[in-house]
C-alpha cells in the first residue's frame, strides 16, 4: 500500500538548500516512508496521534499521516535539536 506524500512549503526549501548527498538520503528516507509509514525505523511524536518521525543521520522528517485520503504530508525536515519536534 503507497500513500501520496505533499511537501510544505518548509519543507520544500529547506531540503533544496542540502548537499546532493543528504538529497538523496532524505529522498530514500521519503520513498521508504510512503512505502510504509508506520515502518519499524519510525517513532510516534509525543502529544500526537497521527505525526511521526524518521531519523536519517543527525536530521529528522517530521510527518503527519492521513490514513484516509492515504498521504502523508512532509512538515519538516531539520537537524534535530531542542526544538525539532515544536510543530
Amino acid at each position: 500500500m503507497s500513500f501520496n506524500a505533499f511537501f510544505s512549503p518548509k519543507s520544500l526549501k529547506t531540503i533544496k538548500s542540502f548537499d546532493s548527498e543528504l538529497k538523496e538520503r532524505i529522498k530514500k528516507g521519503i520513498l521508504e516512508i510512503i512505502n510504509d509509514p508506520w515502518e519499524k525505523g519510525t517513532i510516534k511524536v509525543k502529544g500526537y496521534s497521527d505525526v511521526r518521525r524518521k531519523r536519517i543521520g543527525d536530521y529528522r522528517i517530521i510527518y503527519r499521516v492521513d490514513e484516509q485520503r492515504q498521504e502523508i504530508l512532509v512538515a519538516m525536515v531539520a537537524r534535530r535539536d531542542e526544538e525539532t519536534y515544536k510543530l
